[in-house]
């Protein structure tokens, strides 16, 4: 049983050192605030479907706010010059996706939702909380393409030690299986002499 714990250690300890670059979010559950990490890429899953309906992403600040992009007629349109080439917006399932995340993305957002007719829908309100990773923008503080092949070692080693482990538990379980086999005890007689 032991020897299960350290493997689950293990195996979890393993998987907390590969960084996690993607982030899902759903606003048709929850609203609470999306925290990609830096330089990754989100998933904002705003409606399940937005065929048939006109969308306007704002970005809320204190004096003007700033528009992401625009649904209509089926075609997305990027209008802020910092999404460019970062943004894309998935109508069929209607996601919205943010690649190479910047610190500078962080911060409340609309996504206002017509109907056809153009009659607003609904306002739906989130807050994207960018958070570090141990990257600088632009440059990791640690080289994670170089740290790949350490990654690899390290799990080898983990599958390794698993291996390891469990031909050891079937020893130990095969060897109380055995019946203890005993010598049959020799029994010395003392002869008196006369």
């Amino acid at each position: 049983m032991e020897q299960f714990l350290i493997l689950a250690l293990l195996a979890v300890g393993t998987h907390a050192l590969v960084p996690v670059d993607e982030t899902t979010c759903d606003l048709r559950t929850s609203t609470c605030p999306c925290s990609p990490f830096l330089e990754g890429t989100v998933y904002i899953q705003v409606m399940t479907d937005a065929s048939g309906h006109e969308m306007k992403c704002l970005k809320v600040l204190p004096k003007v706010n700033i528009t992401v992009f625009n649904l209509k007629k089926e075609t997305v349109t990027t209008k802020d010059k910092e999404f460019n080439n970062r943004l894309q917006f998935l109508i069929k399932n209607g996601t919205l996706k943010i690649t190479n995340v910047r610190r500078n993305d962080s911060g409340q957002y609309s996504v206002e939702v017509f109907n056809s007719i153009g009659v607003q829908q609904k306002n739906i309100y989130f807050t994207l909380d960018v958070k570090d990773n141990g990257k600088v923008e632009g440059k990791a503080l640690w080289n994670l393409e170089a740290d790949k092949f350490l990654y690899l070692i390290i799990a080898c080693l983990a599958i390794l030690l698993i291996a390891v482990s469990c031909c050891f538990v079937c020893r130990e379980m095969k060897h109380r299986k055995k019946p203890v086999s005993r010598a049959p005890e020799t029994m010395y007689f003392k002869q008196e002499v006369d």
